[in-house]
């Protein structure tokens, strides 16, 4: 896998918004860590929205939930509910290695 994470790839004074749509526009997949800060984000509201139009388009899995803290199903927004989501906590290996599982078989699509 090949990362691209925020802080590494945009360079000063890019800009930020232009740099995330780009990214999100290129991914074939999107890891989105779910926490209770991330779950009442606005800025990962749209970013989770403009994947899943992406993926409705494309007809092709490309967000990833991965839930790095214990959260209440009743914070799950719907259109993530149905979604079977990785889990770091309370093993961490073991998420790792269902998001690698995962990701080699859909890419291998």
């Amino acid at each position: 896998m090949n990362p691209w994470l925020d802080e590494q790839q945009i360079l000063v004074g890019e800009s930020i918004h232009g740099s995330v749509n780009s990214a999100l526009c290129d991914a074939r997949f999107v890891i989105m860590l779910v926490s209770r800060h991330s779950l009442s984000s606005r800025w990962v509201e749209l970013q989770v929205n403009a994947v899943q139009a992406r993926e409705r388009v494309s007809g092709r899995v490309i967000l990833l939930p991965v839930e790095i803290e214990a959260v209440g199903e009743e914070m799950i927004p719907p259109l993530l509910a149905d979604r079977r989501r990785a889990r770091l906590h309370p093993s961490y290996a073991d998420g790792l290695a269902d998001i690698e599982r995962t990701v080699a078989h859909l890419a291998s699509r």
